[in-house]
């Protein structure tokens, strides 16, 4: 029944979701990271799902980079565990698509112990369209605080050869 959040579609027997889930049955809670925005969560979970704005051609011949900065806790990662939590980034050209810890562009695993960690994606590594990012737990029962951000950075080539302002 499409989880609750969507409409099925009689003729095609597919779920049509409504705004803000995924997922062939609709359970997948998407939520919108824009740039800058801080997100700070916990609980006990498997995957967290984020969509980021979209990459545009724009953004592409700009020289323009995509950082991703993440800090997690949690009690139970020790250094003993070889288990960490990870952040997951993947372009989705369509809704159903979603980044786990074995289908993934991109990989950033962030050791449980408050420091921060980054991710710098540089042009070459970008495509055009939209991307998500999962916070993947990887031991699920135990609860997990993060803070993301998401920032784009422009850079210039040469600095402007010092004739304009970047």
């Amino acid at each position: 029944n499409c989880s609750a959040n969507g409409q099925c579609n009689t003729a095609t027997h597919e779920c049509q979701c409504a705004a803000g889930f995924g997922g062939k049955a609709c359970e997948i809670s998407l939520r919108q990271l824009n740039y800058t925005e801080q997100v700070t969560a916990s609980g006990s979970f498997d995957y967290q799902y984020w969509v980021l704005p979209p990459v545009t051609e724009q953004m592409l011949a700009g020289n323009v980079e995509i950082i991703i900065t993440a800090s997690m806790e949690s009690a139970i990662y020790t250094h003993h565990l070889e288990a960490r939590p990870a952040i997951l980034l993947a372009p989705a050209p369509s809704d159903d698509v979603f980044p786990t810890a074995h289908n993934y562009t991109h990989r950033l695993v962030v050791d449980a112990d408050g420091k921060s960690r980054t991710l710098a994606l540089c042009p070459s590594q970008l495509v055009q369209g939209n991307w998500k990012l999962a916070v993947y737990n990887p031991m699920p029962t135990y609860p997990l605080d993060y803070t993301l951000t998401v920032t784009k950075v422009a850079n210039c080539l040469n600095n402007c050869s010092g004739h304009g302002e970047c």
